[in-house]
């Protein structure tokens, strides 16, 4: 199945990150029943990295990498947007999905510190 980006937010701008989930959603069906899915940026002008998180990198927490390594494709997006990608949103989404309780009791220290 192939999600077209800018079909879904009806839009050429991949900016908010409720849109993102709304891609989320749509790939997280189709994955969890074993199908193959590309998300395509075709058409998208601008792409932020909370866009991104919202509806790739959170798949990470849904399904083991080598899953999505194999069922996932990402097509359409410029060098730039590739590497923020690959770079930035995939790893940080493995690290935070591999140990949630110690990010999730970070998170809550510091925000304890600040009150």
């Amino acid at each position: 199945m192939t999600i077209r980006v800018n079909n879904v937010i009806g839009s050429d701008s991949a900016t908010i990150r409720d849109q993102g989930l709304a891609i989320y959603e749509l790939a997280k069906k189709e994955l969890k029943d074993s199908k193959k899915v590309e998300i395509s940026f075709e058409g998208i002008s601008i792409i932020i990295s909370s866009f991104l998180n919202a509806s790739i990198g959170k798949l990470y927490g849904d399904f083991p990498y080598d899953f999505i390594d194999k069922n996932l494709k990402i097509t359409g997006l410029d060098k730039n947007d590739m590497e923020l990608l690959q770079i930035i949103v995939i790893p940080n989404a493995k690290e935070y999905y591999n140990d949630v309780d110690k990010i999730e009791e970070i998170e809550k220290s510091v925000i304890g510190s600040e009150k």
